[in-house]
């Protein structure tokens, strides 16, 4: 990245500044899109979650953690939403 940046050649900077923003504007890099894509995949794995967790269980002596499977996806979302804010602050500086 640092080099595809600092090309005189290439006016990457601008480009990859406007097509993160146009992406943005247009909702595709969005925090509503990321939920929609992780509830979509919830309703397909969730008939699966005792039976992976009967597998793989997580509170086992060698792995352990105490957070449940719906405290996972809402880290990922809160995640997202940090992330996001911060790529936006990251993407206007290049």
């Amino acid at each position: 990245l640092f080099r595809l940046a600092n090309n005189p050649n290439m006016n990457y900077s601008e480009r990859l500044e406007e097509r993160w923003f146009e992406l943005r504007k247009k909702g595709i890099i969005s925090e509503k899109n990321f939920k929609k894509h992780v509830d979509k995949n919830d309703k397909l794995i969730s008939n699966y979650l005792e039976q992976n967790f009967t597998k793989w269980p997580v509170n086992n002596d060698w792995y352990y953690d105490d957070t449940d499977y719906h405290q996972e996806l809402d880290t990922m979302l809160k995640f997202v939403e940090i992330r996001l804010n911060q790529m936006d602050a990251y993407v206007k500086t290049l």
